[in-house]
């Protein structure tokens, strides 16, 4: 299982991110993994970031969560493909809000 999914996944899952807010974190933060190391006030400072969104990236229960979703498609065969990923509909990418993760 790829460590980068997890994060990326887990970031996905949070209530408040769309693809925007998404690509705005890993934009300004460099990867899903340092968005749940980094400090809360760099975080607080990307446009469309409030205290709940904040809140629930501190809280890490996402990383959980994630781990179960992959464990899940893993076994069924499922990919989670990324907006990130050269894979990622390029049709979709255009879109202003696309979804982080199909």
């Amino acid at each position: 299982m790829n460590k980068d999914h997890i994060y990326k996944l887990a970031l996905s899952i949070i209530p408040g991110i769309g693809g925007n807010t998404f690509r705005q974190l890993l934009s300004y933060i460099g990867s899903a993994e340092d968005v749940f190391r980094a400090n809360p006030y760099k975080i607080k400072r990307i446009p469309g970031i409030g205290d709940y969104v904040l809140r629930l990236i501190r809280e890490n229960q996402s990383l959980d969560k994630a781990n179960k979703i992959l464990n899940s498609c893993e076994s069924m065969g499922i990919e989670i493909i990324f907006n990130t990923d050269k894979k990622y509909p390029s049709r979709l990418k255009d879109i202003y809000d696309s979804p982080p993760a199909l």
